[in-house]
């Protein structure tokens, strides 16, 4: 069980699951997944975490359409997003235009 089936997001999180720079996750039971997914959800406001959600998917579909990898996001590729995000930043509705 993952911590995001866990909580009931919708969003499409990172998948920190697999082997990678870390090695695998360990396996959790259901009642420590549930207790970590509490604990996350319960540390942030829901708009908060909607809003991280959105800006997660906004960098996401940035880095597919531009050939970068979302994660481990080189520091080059958050530059260029951020400067690319700034040139399209909307200043009436304080909202990123893409």
């Amino acid at each position: 069980m993952t911590i995001e089936q866990t909580a009931g997001t919708s969003a499409a999180a990172p998948d920190v699951t697999s082997a990678g720079e870390w090695g695998s996750a360990p396996e959790l039971t259901e009642d420590a997944a549930a207790r970590i997914a509490g604990a996350v959800s319960a540390s942030r406001a829901e708009g908060t975490r909607r809003t991280y959600a959105s800006a997660w998917r906004r960098f996401d579909r940035w880095c597919a359409a531009r050939g970068h990898a979302a994660l481990p996001a080189h520091p080059v590729t958050v530059a260029a997003y951020l400067v690319d995000a700034a040139d399209t930043y909307d200043t009436v509705t304080a909202r990123p235009g893409r």
